[in-house]
């Protein structure tokens, strides 16, 4: 039996995604080390991965897209992903890669609320408690200063959850057009959409090293056209809520990273914060409730 036939292929693929984007901190940390600005990270990073996307669907002829649906997906492209990535960006720069895939995954807190409202997936005692035992963590994680030596800063923290928050929107709407429309047309329209939306703003450094390079592109091929790809796989097999608290196997895996790297830390305070907050996410995985 093939992995996409199995019925915990959707869990197979949400924990693919999220290795991926785990790595989001570790290739970002190195441009921003040499001086580029996050925003022109951000900018890359759309612009690489909507070229993988684009050479996909002009091979596949997935770029073919009805007027309506291009102008949503350039919209969205322009409003989540554009400003998603700097606001994840500038989170990395100022509090920690570490603090900032936390904060990044207060979004399945959101996406449970949401996906009650809209998709009407029920809202249960363990999804509420979860909900409120995040919330207590986020907010110790912020008054920890997070994982870097002189701690985060407040404009840092405001960036994480504004990332989480948008990063939430997106599972929504890839709820809403997974079914009928290829992620590729939608990621190439939204991708391309949301660089061209950053070029005027982005102050691009005067040099880049080829170590620079190398990881700009790693955010393109491997955090954005590959992740997305299995994030999009999961989608299919799994209700918005569920996908979204699976995925959080990334902050885990990014903390581990940048502990390893960066010999960034977390005090007690912010260490009983990632504790509330992985465990709100874990009551929701146990949650068997539709």
């Amino acid at each position: 039996m093939r992995i996409s036939d199995s019925p915990y292929s959707g869990y197979f693929f949400a924990l693919l995604a999220a290795t991926c984007w785990s790595l989001i901190g570790i290739f970002s940390r190195i441009p921003i080390a040499s001086g580029i600005t996050p925003l022109e990270v951000a900018f890359w990073r759309a612009l690489s991965g909507g070229l993988c996307f684009l050479a996909h669907g002009l091979a596949s002829g997935a770029w073919r897209v009805g007027l309506w649906d291009a102008l949503a997906f350039i919209v969205f492209g322009v409003c989540n992903l554009g400003i998603f990535f700097i606001a994840y960006s500038i989170a990395i720069e100022r509090s920690g890669a570490a603090l900032g895939a936390v904060l990044l995954y207060t979004a399945p807190m959101w996406v449970v609320i949401f996906a009650h409202i809209f998709f009407k997936e029920q809202l249960t005692p363990c999804k509420i408690a979860a909900l409120l035992g995040a919330s207590a963590g986020v907010s110790l994680l912020s008054l920890s200063g997070g994982g870097m030596p002189g701690g985060g800063d407040l404009w840092g923290v405001i960036c994480g959850l504004a990332a989480g928050f948008l990063y939430a929107m997106h599972f929504l709407f890839g709820k809403i057009y997974f079914p009928r429309v290829s992620p590729i047309t939608i990621y190439m329209y939204g991708l391309l959409a949301g660089s061209a939306a950053m070029l005027p703003l982005v102050d691009f450094a005067p040099a880049r090293g080829p170590a620079d390079w190398a990881a700009l592109c790693g955010l393109g091929l491997i955090c954005t056209y590959t992740g997305y790809q299995f994030y999009c796989a999961g989608m299919k097999r799994l209700e918005a809520g569920r996908m979204a608290v699976i995925c959080n196997l990334e902050p885990v895996l990014a903390i581990i990273l940048a502990m390893l790297l960066w010999d960034e830390r977390f005090s007690a305070l912010g260490g009983l914060g990632m504790i509330l907050v992985l465990g709100g996410v874990l009551l929701v995985m146990l949650d068997k409730k539709k």
